[in-house]
């Protein structure tokens, strides 16, 4: 009877732990958006990320996708679906789009580089981030070094 019920609590106690765990990895996966980020990265004492992001195409890529123009173009020539329905567009102008669709508008967006905001790890592998979309996109060449030198946004008196 003993080792029934210190076997039932055991049990019990597992299925308490696994739960946990299972519930705190999807509460550190949701994404939040730019403004949660631009909540500290927003500041100049931490480099005003946020400011750097909001004035580059990344910001705008998904925009891109939905301009009048872009559109009609689009539909002249037969695209189906349209660019901001099409998984191909989206899988590099709003790469969050499966998962956090809510923010997809917001195009590249910082967790798309940096993982969610309340995992907050620094970044992915950004020659192999960048490569996943700008190899090659749309026929275009690709140059690391001169792109980096137009996104990036350190830390201060941290370097790259």
């Amino acid at each position: 009877m003993k080792k029934t019920i210190l076997l039932f609590l055991g049990l019990a106690i597992a299925f308490f732990l696994i739960s946990s765990s299972s519930q705190d990895k999807a509460e550190k996966a949701k994404y939040s958006g730019a403004h949660a980020c631009g909540t500290c990265h927003g500041e100049d004492s931490l480099g005003n990320q946020s400011a750097i992001w909001e004035k580059s195409l990344h910001a705008k890529s998904y925009s891109v996708l939905t301009d009048s123009g872009f559109v009609a173009s689009a539909k002249e020539r037969g695209m189906d679906p349209l660019p901001a329905d099409d998984p191909g567009c989206l899988v590099c102008h709003a790469p969050l789009y499966k998962v956090a669709p809510d923010i997809m508008q917001e195009g590249v967006t910082c967790e798309a580089c940096h993982d969610p905001t309340k995992i907050h790890d620094k970044k992915k592998d950004e020659v192999t981030s960048c490569l996943t979309c700008h190899e090659n996109a749309h026929n275009k060449p690709f140059d690391l070094p001169s792109a980096w030198e137009k996104v990036k946004h350190p830390l201060p008196d941290k370097g790259k």
